[in-house]
């Protein structure tokens, strides 16, 4: 399999990752415990847990994509917290939009 390192297609690839990450997420995780009236505070974690598991999954590769070389598992590490974390940020963006 060839690891992503096209500048558009990864960002795509990205941007794509994030939302699927974020929506799996909401959907059920965090929808579940709200209704529930429990605690979300891990919610965070668990979206790195699964930005991770999804860059190695579709070996998706930032480092790459900017020009640093680096270890493969490195690489697919940074790549997943950048997905985790951009799902957050991506349900803050969606929260404002809602209220």
């Amino acid at each position: 399999m060839e690891i992503v390192a096209s500048s558009i297609g990864g960002i795509g690839g990205l941007l794509f990752l994030a939302l699927l990450v974020e929506g799996a997420i909401e959907y059920f995780i965090a929808e579940p415990l709200k209704k529930a009236n429990q605690p979300t505070w891990f919610v965070r974690y668990v979206a790195l847990a699964l930005g991770v598991a999804a860059a190695f999954g579709f070996r998706v590769d930032l480092t790459a994509m900017v020009g640093l070389d680096a270890p493969e598992w490195v690489a697919f590490m940074a790549t997943g917290l950048v997905i985790g974390r951009g799902s957050n940020y991506l349900s803050d963006l969606v929260g404002k939009f809602r209220s």
